[in-house]
């Protein structure tokens, strides 16, 4: 698509230098609240990697190294598959840098990863913090998941000679109007990257309106779809017996919810339990600082709960999950899955991680940010949407009423996914031409 040009003369509101200009000022003000949380704040090392003081790299041997960066939760899964993925397919020593901007993203990782790769916080992109993180650092690639865009961190890459490449990456519909805004700014950083590995064409289509040069964006899908990514983790750590659940005790889990939908779930549940007496919930907050208030919505429902992390058996119908890393396993011992962010105005959650699974996944009217995964698991008929607590209710009821077809619903999920296999090692390959090949052997 035909940008349109700038009149001679006139310097564009969103350019880098503008852009620079701006961040500096930013600077200016967050860098004395942050020095002085990095000596009063119990959060100190989080403050200190903000300003881009990290654990300097020494490599021994010059081994090769990779920066993945993804900014929270929701892309630790997708970090996780590519490092396992590169891991498999390189033959020479490897070492991860991997960042996040939440506490929860970088819990996740350090708990899945951390035993091999260093976990820190990101950057945050302000002008020199990005340049003193990669100097520390200086990998042979610097790798953004899904739509992580930083001007000055690209630049600090770029002007070391480092290759930038966006991987899993996507553009969302609701995102992309505000993006189009900055498109000058965003044309002069996307030049400087070596590679687009989109997950769909609606994406390529939309970053190249952004202003990203065609010849470098192929389109690879979802790395989220993929079975061999979003698979059980191995080795899980609770089980039904864990929880004091009988097989054929009815479970409802619902992942990633948000602020205010614990209470249509929790109208929803009781009015299942009129129906199906022994009906247990697992509530999985998106933000475990949302707990408390969630506890007391739950509480005046008259629901009794308990946490994850207190003593087990279950001696309540509801629990909720105050713990990282075991919603996918818990996913497996699921009869329904719900998938949050999707009754409030938030987009909506990756009901994929359900389907590998094999489980019918109920979901709210906002799925706007994973429309692609919604219709995949829709036209199934694997996932079901339900607009309110009422509606819920319903085809919840249902589905456990009608196990055979609760199961043939997970089985449909399953299939449809198996259809998309050999995303990981699409994105991966990008990735992998863009590393040093004279000490680099790629193993058949």
């Amino acid at each position: 698509m035909k940008s349109t040009p700038e009149k001679p003369g006139r310097t564009c509101p969103v350019s880098y230098k503008n852009y620079s200009r701006l961040t500096a000022g930013i600077k200016a003000l967050a860098q004395p609240l942050l020095q002085a949380g990095r000596l009063v704040s119990l959060n100190k090392e989080r403050c200190q990697h903000l300003m881009g003081n990290i654990p300097p790299l020494h490599r021994a041997n010059q081994p090769l190294h990779i920066w993945i960066h993804g900014a929270s939760l929701g892309e630790a899964g997708v970090t996780e598959s590519i490092v396992y993925f590169l891991q498999q397919h390189l033959s020479s020593p490897v070492i991860f840098t991997l960042s996040a901007f939440t506490h929860t993203g970088k819990a996740l990782l350090e708990q899945r990863l951390g035993s091999f790769a260093t976990v820190i916080f990101a950057p945050l992109d302000l002008p020199g913090w990005p340049d003193a993180a990669i100097t520390a650092r200086h990998p042979d690639a610097m790798i953004f998941v899904e739509t992580e865009i930083w001007p000055n961190w690209i630049r600090a890459c770029t002007d070391r000679g480092i290759p930038v490449l966006m991987v899993n990456g996507r553009i969302s519909p609701r995102s992309f109007p505000r993006y189009k805004k900055i498109r000058p700014l965003l044309q002069e950083t996307f030049s400087s990257m070596q590679g687009f590995s989109m997950i769909s064409k609606a994406d390529a289509e939309r970053i190249v309106e952004l202003g990203a040069p065609p010849e470098k964006i192929q389109v690879c899908g979802n790395i989220k779809r993929d079975p061999i990514s979003i698979a059980p983790a191995a080795g899980q750590t609770i089980d039904r017996e864990t929880l004091g659940l009988a097989s054929h005790t009815p479970l409802l889990i619902c992942g990633s919810i948000r602020q205010g939908e614990e209470i249509p779930l929790g109208r929803a549940f009781c009015t299942a339990r009129k129906k199906i007496p022994n009906l247990h919930m697992i509530l999985a907050p998106r933000h475990l600082k949302r707990l408390l208030s969630m506890e007391k919505n739950i509480t005046g429902m008259n629901l009794r709960h308990q946490r994850r992390s207190s003593d087990l058996p279950l001696h309540a119908p509801v629990l909720f999950l105050d713990t990282m890393g075991e919603l996918r396993s818990l996913y497996t011992l699921a009869d329904v899955v719900f998938c949050g962010g999707s009754l409030v105005p938030a987009g909506g959650q990756n009901l994929l991680e359900a389907a590998a699974c094999a489980k019918p996944v109920l979901f709210g009217p906002s799925m706007e940010d994973f429309s692609d995964e919604k219709n995949l698991l829709v036209e199934a008929g694997a996932a079901f949407e339900a607009k309110d607590a009422d509606a819920l209710a319903e085809k919840l009821i249902f589905l456990l009423s009608f196990p055979e077809k609760a199961k043939a619903a997970g089985l449909a999920g399953l299939a449809a996914l198996q259809k998309n296999r050999g995303a990981t090692a699409c994105h991966v390959q990008t990735i992998l031409d863009v590393l040093p090949a004279d000490h680099i052997p790629i193993t058949s």
